[in-house]
């Protein structure tokens, strides 16, 4: 069941923060039509260089019924659909997110969201109780059910992954590997906790009963594409904040040893909205005498509805 509390976290945190005074409520001035993703990565050690790369494909296509977005098909790099995620609302407010068996039903208390539930068919896997101080949530508490038939479902798996790649513009791989540490521990209940600056989230703290790690950020002040949509949300701060995110510092606590691990990204707009955004990571070393390096840069470009 480890890998059960990163799909529930995906939904579930993916399912929290709200573009106006109602949650649940997604209706962005620019509407996100298509999303396209270029890949490439060098590896140099002893003074050859190995490259890869990936041509820029579409990934996602965003269908809207006017105001509302009711579903996202995500595509691999020969163009297949790999899977669809449908939305449902009651009213104005999002009510449902599903993908084959696997579905996660929002209540709200008024106009706050209240609580998240992840089933597998008719198997609840997990509840998020969301605290809220005034407009803002400032608190996810999560408790996940032991379902070894869920976890080793496939589409249960496959919802897990598809949420993981596109929580983040990169997925961000850096959050979920920090999600990672407290959801391999096997433990069945944890938080996530936010502090605000402003209308942006400046840190993002998960606990459990072994500890805790952090996330802070920071922003630039131009539009973000994502605020108010509740289906991705491993990375909060993506979805719950204003702006976007220019870094993030991740402080992992382990053996009472605290590592810190800071990722930047840089963006291109049209007007205030971002056309595209740039993650590269890299790296280098001295291995046996050897000159070792690495770099990767992802691209994820916007396409927005006329």
């Amino acid at each position: 069941m480890k890998k059960v509390s990163l799909f529930t976290m995906a939904l579930a945190v993916a399912c929290i923060f709200a573009a106006c005074t109602k949650d649940g409520v997604y209706n962005p001035k620019e509407k996100i039509s298509e999303v396209y993703i270029s890949e490439s990565s060098a590896y140099t050690y002893g003074g050859t260089t190995t490259s890869n790369s990936t041509p820029k494909y579409m990934s996602e296509k965003w269908t809207w019924n006017g105001k509302q977005l009711t579903s996202i098909s995500y595509y691999n790099t020969d163009g297949a659909i790999e899977s669809t995620t449908t939305f449902s609302y009651d009213g104005k407010q999002l009510s449902e997110i599903k993908l084959g068996n696997n579905v996660s039903k929002l209540t709200y208390d008024g106009s706050k969201l209240s609580k998240i539930e992840s089933f597998n068919g008719n198997e609840l896997l997990s509840t998020a109780t969301v605290t809220h101080d005034g407009k803002k949530i400032v608190k996810i508490e999560f408790e996940n059910y032991d379902s070894d038939k869920a976890c080793k479902d496939a589409k249960a798996m496959a919802f897990k992954q598809t949420v993981m790649k596109f929580i983040m513009p990169v997925y961000t791989e850096n959050t979920a590997e920090m999600l990672n540490t407290i959801s391999t521990k096997g433990t069945d209940k944890y938080t996530m906790e936010f502090e605000w600056s402003g209308k942006n989230i400046s840190k993002v703290t998960m606990k459990d009963a072994e500890g805790s790690n952090t996330i802070t950020y920071s922003y630039d002040e131009m539009k973000n594409p994502y605020k108010g949509f509740f289906y991705f949300i491993e990375n909060p701060a993506e979805y719950g904040s204003q702006n976007n995110v220019v870094s993030e510092t991740i402080s992992y606590v382990e053996d009472g040893q605290t590592e810190n691990y800071t990722y930047n990204y840089t963006y291109e707009y049209d007007g205030k909205w971002p056309e595209t955004k740039t993650y590269t990571h890299g790296y280098s070393e001295s291995v046996l005498g050897n000159e070792v390096s690495y770099t990767s840069t992802r691209v994820t470009y916007f396409e927005y509805d006329d």
